[in-house]
């Protein structure tokens, strides 16, 4: 009887930690509750070894949040990320990347056009990355990427990227499980030197239904079909497949320094206003420990030059100095009542991790619309 209800105890404590092992769901308020709703499901994993159940992840979900009441906040989100761009780029203490992955119809080319429609193109890079050329197919499959990686001050955007490695490769079954093991460990310390380095690596999955993505397919043969090829539906009827990889993938190289982000992307316009809110959240909090600083030291050491009063009319007067006036266009005006940095202990010798085990945006004043950790 002992050993029986030993084995019973030992089942429950596996069940139990079965259901920790799950991709924990974050479930971040945004503004006033009973006016936005909840961003749940924006999710992300701590380490490796968590499983997002795509059968329990909506990828409708809006959570309450109404598409009329978010206008106005998403300009003066869009506003900021611009303001943002200005500062990364005037601090050159980091860089940003932005992978999006996803299947066909997600709309990796319409978030880019979208989200990024305020930023600077000087600034900017967008790559995407199709089959690799013979030039590439003579170098390790990350040389291509690693060559593209932004440089500090500039943010880059990769439509796919070496994911694809890990991805497509086991679908057409030229890459066997061993080796793709070997590639989850290149690709995180790949990413680790990025993170080393100083880039903020953000890593974006835009999750479309099996029924949704059919439903684009159909539009896309019929509204645009130069766009639309024969292994599109081929890649359709392996999505499940897809899915069982992409749940390889988040558990193998969703790290501290490089977590994964899920965003239920079925409704177009709250997968834009949930990215642009993430890179927000992100930036504000890298601003605010690093790139101020940064931008102060850059206006103490450059200061404005001074205008010849005599090439001012005779009604302007010049202003008064100050050893709190800024150059025009700085970010002092951005700073927020409460930030943290985004977690990432490599970026800044004074960043310092978490305590908790689970990683995940933390609560900042991001008026109206804050992003709070549960």
């Amino acid at each position: 009887m002992k050993d029986k209800k030993q084995r019973n105890n030992n089942t429950s404590n596996s069940n139990g930690n079965k259901k920790e092992s799950k991709l924990e769901t974050k479930q971040d308020v945004i503004g006033q509750e009973e006016s936005f709703g909840k961003l749940k499901h924006v999710l992300h994993e701590s380490s490796p070894g968590h499983i997002a159940n795509f059968q329990e992840l909506n990828a409708d979900c809006t959570e309450g949040v109404q598409k009329a009441k978010i206008l106005e906040e998403s300009r003066h989100l869009e506003q900021k990320f611009a303001k943002l761009q200005e500062n990364l780029f005037l601090a050159r203490s980091n860089s940003i990347l932005i992978i999006l992955q996803g299947m066909d119809t997600a709309g990796k080319d319409s978030t880019i056009r979208r989200v990024m429609t305020s930023v600077n193109p000087a600034g900017c890079r967008v790559e995407s990355f199709k089959v690799p050329t013979p030039e590439e197919k003579n170098h390790d499959y990350l040389w291509r990427i690693h060559k593209v990686t932004p440089e500090k001050g500039n943010i880059s955007v990769f439509n796919r990227s070496h994911y694809e490695e890990v991805l497509i490769t086991r679908i057409n079954g030229t890459v066997n499980d061993t080796e793709t093991k070997r590639r989850f460990l290149h690709i995180n310390n790949f990413e680790k030197l990025l993170t080393d380095n100083k880039t903020i690596v953000i890593k974006i999955f835009l999750h479309i239904s099996k029924d949704e993505q059919k439903r684009r397919l159909v539009e896309r043969g019929t509204s645009k079909p130069w766009k639309l090829e024969a292994a599109d539906w081929t890649a359709h009827e392996s999505f499940d497949k897809y899915m069982t990889l992409y749940n390889d993938v988040f558990r193998n190289t969703s790290t501290d320094y490089a977590p994964w982000y899920i965003i239920p992307s079925n409704k177009k316009w709250f997968r834009d206003f949930a990215i642009r809110h993430l890179l927000v959240t992100i930036m504000e909090r890298y601003y605010e420990h690093t790139w101020k600083n940064e931008i102060i030291k850059l206006t103490q050491t450059h200061p404005p030059a001074p205008v010849p009063s005599s090439s001012l009319p005779s009604s302007i007067a010049l202003p008064e100095s100050s050893s709190e006036s800024n150059v025009e266009g700085s970010p002092v005006s951005l700073v927020p009542t409460s930030a943290h940095p985004h977690q990432n202990p490599h970026s800044h010798p004074n960043l310092q991790p978490h305590q908790t085990s689970s990683y995940a945006i933390e609560s900042i004043n991001i008026s109206p619309i804050p992003l709070s950790k549960l």
